[in-house]
């Protein structure tokens, strides 16, 4: 009789720490469905860089074909055609080169910014390397909604078939798209500490 009425405590004793922990099981549930798609959409992200380096390296190995071909069929067209194609080429690979750079450096200007805990450096960074994707492409949600006002700062692209640059800013803008967050969260914090005066 002792071990039976043990055993019904016992019953009753894990559904009562059941019942109590019910909710956080279900919201264990939810996190690791969420970690799950989370996991799912970085292996289809690392799943499609080889083909992006593989794309890129058959681009640059057509750039050199092409420029060499351009410019031996540029001198047997004549000077003046040349200097005319030259100086269009020219101009476009310096505004290349230019979004390029950029492109690479604004990144870690907002990383240098956000541990400097300078949020407004981050964020003004932030929407202008946005804005130079969004003035190139509309394929990145993110970069179409924060980048939007600053399109007309950093101007229209026109380098629509160079996939190196897409490659770069495709790469560009999945290392930032968690930043927005960080950046906000930096400058609430910043902004609470500055109002109580707690800060060291």
């Amino acid at each position: 009789a002792a071990a039976l009425s043990e055993a019904e405590s016992k019953r009753t004793e894990l559904r009562l720490v059941l019942s109590s922990r019910y909710r956080e099981l279900v919201g264990s549930s939810d996190e690791v469905q969420k970690m799950k798609d989370v996991a799912s959409e970085l292996y289809s992200v690392v799943k499609e860089l080889p083909q992006l380096m593989e794309d890129l390296n058959n681009c640059a190995r057509r750039g050199g074909e092409m420029t060499t071909t351009s410019t031996s069929s540029a001198a047997a067209a004549g000077a003046s055609t040349t200097s005319n194609a030259s100086d269009a080429a020219g101009q476009r690979d310096a505004t290349v080169l230019a979004v390029r750079n950029d492109l690479s450096a604004l990144p870690r200007v907002i990383h240098r910014s956000l541990d400097e805990n300078d949020p407004r450096t981050a964020a003004i960074s932030l929407v202008r390397l946005f804005g130079l994707i969004k003035a190139r492409t509309d394929a990145y949600p993110l970069a179409n909604l924060l980048g939007e006002d600053a399109v007309a700062a950093v101007g229209a692209g026109s380098e629509e078939g160079d996939i190196l640059l897409h490659a770069q800013m495709r790469m560009m803008y999945l290392h930032v798209e968690t930043l927005p967050a960080r950046t906000t969260k930096l400058a609430r914090k910043v902004l609470i500490c500055k109002a109580s005066k707690s800060c060291e």
